[in-house]
């Protein structure tokens, strides 16, 4: 019988469509480019399609300031380690004029600023800046003036410039300080022009940093705003935070006090004496050799106070009485 050969064909046939229909792709599916620039986000391989309130969250882009002065969170709820952390950060960029001039720089013509633009090397270089304090810096537009600003301000008006990086990394700094300078001359070991590296600088830094001799006791400022001298002595404790600014000279001298002549007063007015002069010879020659005033009153100081003495110049000349040696400070009074 041929009726076993028949059979064999059916199941032939019916094997071959039931593997047509199961190798046959699901066309409600569909497939997501990797490489496209906007997925369709329908569906994935192999998983349900996502609902409209099951989007995945971004991965978190954490922005690093130029300085941080200090960061806080909520201490209620810790976050899930899959979820950006929520961080509040304030800067710490100042108002220059409160700060101190001795703490304070502002980039001058001729310094030499490194830019350190840390999101790409080719950001990275020294510029100098020009006599209209601007600087060649492609990336922050054609015209970038960084003169007589600081620092901090250079970096924060660099930042805001650059459009090339969405957070542009900006670090600036003085590398070669050259549109400062002041004079030091005189008593010191290290004389010559000193570079500032600040807007001003007490004596007690120069002072240290010019090697000054021990025996000058004065400091002359010759200042370049005013062309005015101002005399300070250095054993004054307030001398050594004395500003010296841009372009001033200071000269570290020795100032000598002549000696002091001793003196005594004679009738109100100050005379020279000369050591071992006694009275007798005060009044002779104050008044002359024949004068003989009734009485002489010799006031004289001393730790213990004042004693007064009163002498009969007649008494002096016969030898009745002791003439005294005047001293320094003496006042002689006459009476007639």
């Amino acid at each position: 019988m041929k009726v076993p050969h028949l059979f064999s064909s059916i199941a032939i046939l019916v094997a071959s469509f039931a593997s047509m229909v199961i190798c046959q792709p699901n066309s409600s599916v569909t497939k997501n480019n990797p490489y496209s620039p906007s997925p369709s986000g329908k569906a994935t391989i192999g998983t349900p399609s996502l609902t409209q309130n099951s989007q995945v969250p971004p991965t978190p882009t954490k922005k690093i300031p130029q300085q941080v002065a200090f960061v806080t969170k909520d201490s209620r709820t810790t976050p899930r380690e899959d979820q950006p952390q929520v961080v509040e950060i304030n800067s710490l960029i100042t108002d220059a004029s409160a700060r101190p001039a001795t703490s304070l720089y502002r980039i001058g013509v001729g310094d030499v600023v490194l830019i350190n633009l840390k999101n790409s090397p080719q950001g990275t270089g020294y510029y100098t800046v020009r006599e209209n304090g601007e600087i060649d810096y492609p990336l922050a537009g054609p015209i970038v003036t960084i003169g007589n600003k600081t620092t901090d301000e250079a970096a924060a008006m660099l930042r805001s410039a650059i459009k090339l990086f969405a957070n542009p990394q900006v670090e600036v700094k003085v590398q070669y300080y050259l549109s400062r300078s002041f004079t030091v001359v005189g008593l010191a070991d290290n004389p010559g022009e000193k570079v500032l590296r600040r807007e001003a600088m007490p004596i007690f830094a120069i002072r240290a940093e010019s090697e000054v001799h021990r025996e000058a006791t004065t400091a002359r400022i010759t200042r370049a705003a005013t062309a005015a001298v101002e005399s300070y002595v250095l054993s004054d404790p307030a001398t050594d935070n004395v500003l010296v600014l841009a372009g001033d000279r200071i000269e570290f001298v020795e100032e000598r006090k002549a000696p002091e002549v001793p003196q005594i007063t004679f009738a109100g007015i100050k005379k020279p004496l000369v050591a071992g002069m006694k009275l007798s010879q005060v009044i002779i020659e104050a008044l002359g050799q024949n004068a003989v005033p009734k009485q002489v009153v010799l006031r004289r100081s001393s730790e213990k106070g004042t004693t007064i003495s009163a002498y009969d110049i007649k008494a002096i000349k016969k030898g009745k009485i002791l003439d005294p040696v005047l001293l320094v400070g003496d006042v002689i009074e006459i009476k007639n």
